[in-house]
Formats: structure tokens, sequence, C-alpha cells
């Protein structure tokens, strides 16, 4: 009777384990886009990706999906007015919230957004996020 209890603890303990080691990756849908080329939303989705910092509680990123054209003429026309920009990429960042967070006990998903510019000098900056 030990020895299978023992072995169905063991059996548990490694399902448990291996869930928590599960990494993955972050996903990344880089959408449709007639006014901006792969590469440029590459080049955005690998900076947030290589700047994203995981809050002190350990967030982790899951997702990032590219928010389309129409919403990005529409804010680039208002950034255009502050300053000069030739672009605007905006990314949707999905978080997983970690289950010890009192807040999100559940583990929910949090969203937000980032949004990038592009100056004359061809180089992409960050803007402005938020949650969404």
């Amino acid at each position: 009777m030990k020895k299978i209890f023992c072995f169905v603890l063991a059996t548990i303990m490694l399902f448990s384990l291996s869930s928590c080691s599960n990494t993955g990756g972050v996903q990344i849908d880089y959408g449709e886009s007639e006014l901006y080329t792969m590469e440029e939303r590459e080049t955005v989705a690998n900076m947030i990706i290589e700047n994203y910092d995981e809050k002190s509680i350990g967030y982790k990123l899951k997702k990032i999906e590219f928010s389309g054209d129409s919403l990005c003429s529409r804010l680039l026309e208002s950034y255009i007015k502050q300053d000069e920009y030739e672009g605007c990429i905006i990314f949707k960042l999905t978080e997983r919230v970690p289950m010890y967070d009192i807040f999100y006990s559940d583990g929910k998903i949090r969203d937000y957004y980032q949004i990038y510019v592009k100056k004359p000098d061809g180089e992409w900056y960050y803007k402005d996020g938020g949650q969404v």
C-alpha cells in the first residue's frame, strides 16, 4: 500500500513540476498591413520583447498582437500635430498574471497596448502605452 501511495504522490509531483517549467515563449501575431512592411512590424515586436521588463511579482508576457492599420492611422494623425512622425505601430500585449497575485488570484490575463512611432530618421521609438 505504501508503494502505491508513494508512486501516486511521485507522479503528482512530476506533473506539477512539469507544468511550472512550461515557459513556452511569446506568441506574435503580426497581422496584415498595407502601411507597414513585415520587417517594420517584426522590428517593433522584437523591441517590445527585448525591452519587456517583468514586474517585480513575475508577470509573464504571453502574446503580442498587431492592432491594425486603421487604429494606427487615426492615432498617427493626432501625433503628427505634436511632432514629426512618419509611422505609428500599435501592439496589444497580453500578460499572464501569476497565481500568487492577490488581485488576480485566479490567474487572469491582462491586456495593454504599446505604441511605437517612426521618426524621419527611420528609427522606431516607444511613444506611449497603457491598459486596454
